[in-house]
């Protein structure tokens, strides 16, 4: 039977809104937080310790061995002497810094403390920088490139760079010390390469058509991250070794809370400095920025 006239409903219906101001509407007790990238590359490089104002790293370069004859005098006065004028890797650092206010009437009104929310939000902005920060060291890269801007990454490209990189690190690049970081936007790419995604490359159980991750083949580490940056036309990705980078850090990432008259403030910071020290340790790897 059809009800006719004025009934109790909560929104807008043809009989009437009149419940309108008896139903109640709710907010989640949690911020839905957007999406920061992982800090995915300077966790992996060197850490070169506490910075000061500037820290000097003296480099030591390569001494060249020579042949000596059974009629050599070996004595102080017939040996030949080898040294390098030596240079030095500077690390200057800087500051980064996120800062929050929250009024205390806001406080008191919502239904949550956003403290927590906000504290992991600022530490993620000032980590994501960081990462983004040390890859613009990528683009600088000039004893190896491999690619270019209009193309995909493929497996001659990251093993070319492979080579590269064994090449200038010699005794330092065992297996299992490489580090390729790439963009997101060509993981499609890198997953769809069959010698990458095979048993008998790989050596391990697992397999990335069902788990949608390589974590190593070839004794690289594969490490797609967004903070891989795009300039000069395409992305800058880069196979490398650690200690062909470094970091040092005054402060580490983090955050305080301070009052300060009728509000609290939020104040994330960091004090850093990245540098290259060995540009022939590592490969930029150009690709298409898609």
């Amino acid at each position: 039977m059809a009800i006719t006239g004025s009934v109790y409903a909560p929104g807008s219906v043809s009989s009437g809104t009149t419940a309108t101001k008896w139903v109640a509407e709710e907010w989640a007790k949690r911020f839905d937080v957007q999406a920061y990238e992982k800090a995915a590359i300077w966790s992996k490089i060197d850490d070169v310790g506490r910075l000061g104002n500037r820290l000097h790293i003296p480099k030591h370069d390569n001494l060249t061995a020579a042949s000596v004859g059974d009629s050599t005098d070996m004595s102080s006065f017939g040996l030949t002497f080898s040294a390098n004028t030596e240079g030095e890797i500077t690390f200057t650092p800087g500051t980064v810094n996120v800062n929050v206010s929250v009024n205390e009437n806001v406080l008191q009104r919502m239904q949550f403390d956003p403290t927590d929310d906000l504290r992991q939000s600022m530490e993620a902005a000032v980590a994501q920088y960081i990462d983004q920060d040390v890859a613009s060291l990528f683009s600088a890269l000039t004893t190896n490139v491999v690619g270019d801007y209009a193309s995909d990454i493929d497996l001659a490209k990251i093993l070319e760079a492979r080579s590269k990189v064994k090449a200038g690190a010699k005794q330092f690049a065992d297996p299992g010390k490489y580090l390729f970081f790439y963009h997101h936007l060509q993981d499609d790419n890198v997953m769809s390469i069959g010698n990458l995604t095979q048993a008998y490359a790989r050596g391990d159980s697992q397999n990335p058509a069902v788990s949608g991750v390589i974590q190593e083949a070839y004794g690289i580490q594969f490490i797609p991250t967004g903070n891989v940056r795009s300039s000069g036309g395409g992305f800058n990705n880069c196979l490398t070794i650690g200690r062909a980078f470094g970091i040092g850090f005054n402060s580490r990432p983090s955050v305080k809370a301070q009052p300060n008259g009728l509000a609290t403030f939020l104040l994330a910071w960091c004090d850093y400095g990245k540098a290259t020290k060995r540009d022939a340790y590592a490969c930029l790897i150009k690709s298409k920025n898609t």
